[in-house]
């Protein structure tokens, strides 16, 4: 049987993991620098350790967040700033078994199909961006070809949400989400008060308002119990285990046997070698708590710790080109490790919209 190395236990390394695991031709050693806040993980019984504690996750430093202290990212708005502009905690992500989806308030929409073509709706060109000096440009596959492959995520993880099938079609009544194949695996749970005042706003309005798709039960799924509504989600673990993520795509992989999770080890090298004119990895090196390093070799190793540390581990294994020509930035600088030159470039974060609605003091309505 071929073994397989995948760093990082949040929900792409933890699907991967199953993948694998489950296909019976792999042994999967899933890698993880942060702590194991679940019992039983493997069994017919998973628990956990969360709690909905304000002070200790929201006061002080909340206990799955990457220490700042300890491992410290750096910031700069441009290459003529200097090195680093900023140093401390720049765009964390938890470090703990089940990655950034422990602390996530589990919304699950998919994209449309017009994101996977913005750089021609904008009327950008593949020789030419819409946006000057940027590599912009429209996803390799469009959303058709994408589209299976949502549906069967949202079966494997849980989302709740309004399109239902009606005889043989699938009816959404939310308009602004492209076509699907198969209607969500749950319900919409029980809406709260503050979905329902600004949902109501929005209708008057003249907008179309829908429950959001969301990776939360709203009846027991798959084994675990539906949530219980008490509001701690975003930021905190689920106490319930009712959120989806990807600690429970690790549960399947570690119920085949074909699998193991070894928390609090923390991979420093990349080990590869290059064979028949091309370099391919050939395992890994971590470290334990105690300070001792171990080698793993692989037949296939998997960076999934997010963009940041898979590019960041990536460079000090000696992949890719950690000290590019910044007078040169722009280009493609392409190496031996690296022949497209783009490893570490490109990351863009998504925008987190907040909306506030406020009591008309003379009409006493929304």
């Amino acid at each position: 049987m071929k073994r397989a190395i995948v760093v990082g236990s949040g929900p792409s390394g933890s699907t991967v993991a199953r993948l694998l695991a489950r296909s019976g031709k792999y042994h999967v050693i899933v890698l993880e620098k942060g702590r194991n806040y679940f019992t039983g993980l493997g069994t017919k019984r998973v628990g956990n350790l969360f709690a909905n504690d304000e002070i200790g996750w929201e006061s002080r430093r909340s206990p799955i967040r990457q220490d700042p202290f300890l491992e410290p990212r750096s910031f700069r708005t441009s290459p003529g700033a200097g090195k680093r502009t900023y140093v401390g905690d720049v765009n964390n992500l938890p470090t703990a078994v089940g990655g950034g989806t422990i602390h996530y308030d589990a919304k699950a929409r998919r994209f449309r199909e017009v994101d996977f073509i913005t750089n021609t709706l904008f009327g950008g060109t593949p020789d030419k961006p819409a946006i000057p000096g940027t590599s912009y440009a429209d996803w390799a596959m469009e959303y058709r070809h994408i589209e299976p492959f949502y549906a069967v995520m949202e079966e494997i993880v849980g989302v709740q949400g309004p399109a239902k099938r009606v005889g043989r079609r699938v009816v959404n009544p939310n308009p602004y989400e492209s076509w699907r194949s198969t209607p969500y695996a749950m319900p919409p749970g029980v809406a709260q008060l503050n979905s329902l005042l600004p949902a109501e706003a929005a209708n008057r309005l003249g907008y179309h308002s829908a429950p959001v798709p969301t990776a939360v039960n709203s009846r027991p799924y798959r084994g675990r119990p539906a949530c219980v509504d008490c509001g701690f989600c975003l930021s905190y673990g689920c106490p319930s285990n009712a959120k989806g993520g990807g600690v429970w795509q690790l549960q399947d992989a570690l119920r085949t046997g074909r699998a193991e999770l070894r928390s609090e080890v923390n991979v420093i090298r990349v080990e590869h070698a290059k064979a028949r004119g091309k370099y391919r990895a050939t395992g890994v090196t971590y470290m334990t708590p105690d300070g001792k390093k171990h080698t793993e070799k692989a037949d296939l190793v998997i960076l999934a710790n997010s963009p940041i540390e898979a590019a960041r581990l990536s460079f000090v294994s000696g992949i890719g080109n950690a000290h590019p020509n910044e007078k040169s930035i722009k280009k493609a600088q392409p190496v031996d490790t690296d022949p497209s030159g783009m490893l570490g470039r490109n990351l863009m974060f998504h925008l987190q919209t907040i909306v506030l609605s406020l009591r008309s003091a003379e009409t006493s309505t929304w």
